[in-house]
């Protein structure tokens, strides 16, 4: 017989086993199935038994742990939002993401309008109880009713911050009472703002705008069903829950695929939600953002195509957030946004975001990549291709290397590719920039100010611009205007070639004090392709003293088509500007001692084609005047000489 004692030694192990293995059943992570052919009655943990809805899925989230999976089935399309209100615990992540084989789920915020009905004419409307923001018609956004149509009328007078006068508008007193006026107040900021009056010409605002309204900037009115007179034009009435459509070809909507805008947001994780995954989704159609965090750690957003949000494609708050891998397309405002500790964003494709002139932010936005104070983050990899604003702003310590940026400005003007703010350690390192346009359509100044590399009314210090290739930008390839506390900050090693205006140009602008900012300007080469094209200028607005901007060294200056390639120009009091060849540079500045230039100069004209024999008697002046005559009379005409013309000249004389 085993006494009771030793029955206890002997099975306290098998005991505590047993224990071990129960939880450890309990804490094993699960893994849930969402598909439209489910049902929101099965428990979701089989294929066979999956859910229906995001509905569902937002009624469970208390219950998901660390290392949950919550999949939805590819090809099948979800219409809400999902809330992510639990955390997943630190190296176990709360993972959304898909099963099966097709194309990717998508999950939209976009809901199908029916129910249409002959309002008057062309125009056809339905009822829908959701508050719409954005109309689609086979997945193309459409304007909201307008006026003009298209294009900007023009200010003729600002009152201030509350309205401006346009002698263009002619309407009865009243008429555009309610209607949003959406207009351009500096050359990087459109503004949205509602009429409450209207009178004689005379626009008020029913809120002050953030900058002073100036004449000659562009806007247009929207908003009004009044104003829904062509193709391709829409407007939602809250009061009446009523969508009103003029569809392409005035045809019935409901042989058309139109979509609204009803949800908010796609992912939106509560406040300090942290250690979420989102990954391989289509992520459609929302008022603010398809993927949201405003506060959050280790956040993951990866594989995911992200389009038609209101505001931002992916906002992250917060510490070791990533965004990798993702393509963000057709968004109104700023495609990647946010406040970035640590972290990356890495390998992402973005096209065609902010494309549309007053519908981002009311404010500063239409970005491809918007970070705000960013600390230690790593923005590399990615192709940003046309863009409203700038492709990317950054500052602090970031590291932004490797990424092709194009077409940016394509709505607003004054940035760069890469714009530059307050920064310390930051490292701009082998990019390709091209192409910054600058739009000046609806500004009162024709001027591009488009540029590669965009440091402006910063302080800037320990910073490296390394390795980048810049070149075809409207303006200049790389603007360093600095505070004058901007120092130590290393420019090596890029290619600047062909942006119009001047290759590298330094200034004073931000600041008023003379400054000594000790940058290093090393091995970079600057070639021009027109006469007017200098490879660098440097500027002084505030100071009759030039600062000194640099070292400069082992540089290349090339303009084969003039051998002046350096501009110094005084703005500050009497102004003066001169030109220098690399020779008098060298001698005026004592700088670029080991630089070299352009051995080789092509015509700048030359004759492509000829028409006929000269028609012209006495072309080269040097028999009298026969054949010449003057307009108006009164005006004289001789024949002459000068000693540096050859042959004669004729001196003319009003």
């Amino acid at each position: 017989m085993i006494s009771p004692s030793l029955f206890y030694k002997i099975n306290t192990p098998i005991l505590i086993v047993l224990m071990t293995f129960a939880i450890a059943i309990n804490l094993q992570a699960a893994t849930y199935y969402v598909a439209l052919n489910g049902s929101d009655s099965n428990n979701g943990l089989s294929t066979s038994n999956p859910w229906k809805t995001i509905t569902k899925v937002n009624s469970m989230m208390s219950t998901f742990n660390g290392g949950d999976q919550i999949l939805f089935k590819k090809g099948d399309k979800f219409l809400g939002s999902v809330a992510v209100t639990k955390s997943g615990t630190t190296g176990n992540n709360i993972l959304f993401g898909n099963y099966g084989t097709g194309n990717n789920p998508v999950i939209t915020g976009e809901k199908v309008i029916t129910g249409w009905s002959n309002y008057s004419g062309s125009i056809y409307r339905a009822s829908v109880s959701d508050t719409i923001t954005q109309v689609y018609i086979s997945g193309k956004i459409i304007n909201l009713a307008r006026y003009p149509n298209s294009g900007f009328l023009k200010i003729d007078a600002g009152t201030g911050s509350n309205g401006f006068y346009d002698a263009a508008l002619t309407q009865s007193g009243g008429y555009w009472n309610g209607a949003t006026c959406k207009v351009r107040t500096v050359n990087w900021i459109y503004e949205k703002k509602v009429v409450s009056a209207f009178s004689g010409g005379n626009i008020t605002f029913s809120t002050v705008s953030q900058n002073v309204i100036l004449p000659d900037y562009g806007y247009y009115f929207d908003n009004k069903l009044n104003l829904l007179d062509t193709e391709n034009e829409w407007f939602y009435d809250k009061a009446t829950s009523y969508l009103y459509l003029y569809a392409p070809g005035g045809v019935n909507p409901s042989s058309l695929t139109v979509e609204g805008i009803a949800k908010k947001n796609g992912f939106n994780m509560s406040i300090n939600v942290s250690n979420i995954t989102i990954q391989d989704l289509n992520i459609i159609g929302y008022k603010e953002s398809t993927v949201d965090a405003y506060t959050g750690n280790n956040i993951i957003v990866q594989r995911c195509y992200l389009s038609h949000s209101g505001r931002f494609g992916i906002r992250l708050n917060g510490i070791n957030n990533i965004a990798n891998n993702n393509t963000l397309e057709d968004n109104l405002n700023v495609a990647i946004n946010g406040n970035f500790t640590g972290g990356e964003i890495k390998n992402n494709i973005l096209n065609r975001n902010g494309l549309k002139p007053g519908y981002g932010e009311d404010g500063f936005g239409y970005c491809g990549i918007l970070l705000f104070v960013p600390t230690g983050v790593t923005v590399e990899g990615n192709t940003i291709d046309s863009t409203g604003y700038s492709g990317i702003n950054v500052g602090n310590n970031t590291i932004v290397k490797n990424n092709v940026i194009s077409y940016s400005l394509l709505t607003l003007n004054d940035g760069g590719g890469i714009a530059v703010g307050n920064s310390d350690g930051l490292q701009v390192v082998d990019n390709i920039i091209n192409n910054s346009i600058g739009n000046t359509e609806s500004s009162n100044d024709p001027v591009s100010y488009a540029n590669g590399i965009y440091v402006n009314f910063a302080t800037v210090k320990n910073t490296l611009i390394q390795g980048n290739t810049v070149y075809a930008n409207r303006n200049v390839g790389l603007i360093v205007d600095m505070k004058s506390t901007s120092t130590n900050n290393v420019i090596r090693s890029n290619v600047f070639y062909n942006n119009f205006s001047s290759q590298i140009l330094f200034s004073d602008y931000s600041d008023v004090n003379f400054a000594n900012h000790n940058t290093l300007v090393k091995g970079n080469t600057f070639y021009s392709l027109q006469a007017e094209q200098y490879c660098m200028r440097q500027i002084m607005f505030n100071n009759p003293t030039f600062s000194d901007y640099g070292n400069f060294d082992s540089n290349y200056y090339s303009n084969p088509y003039s051998e002046y390639v350096i501009n110094k120009t005084m703005i500050y009091g009497i102004y003066n500007s001169s030109n220098y060849t690399l020779s008098q540079w060298k001698t005026n500045s004592g700088e670029d001692l080991n630089s070299k230039t352009s051995i080789y100069m092509f015509d700048q004209y030359a004759v492509t084609d000829t028409l006929s024999s000269n028609l012209m008697a006495n072309s080269n002046f040097n028999s009298g005047i026969g054949n010449w005559s003057t307009w108006p009379a009164g005006s004289q005409i001789t024949s002459s000489t000068h000693p540096v013309l050859d042959a004669g000249v004729m001196r003319i004389d009003w």
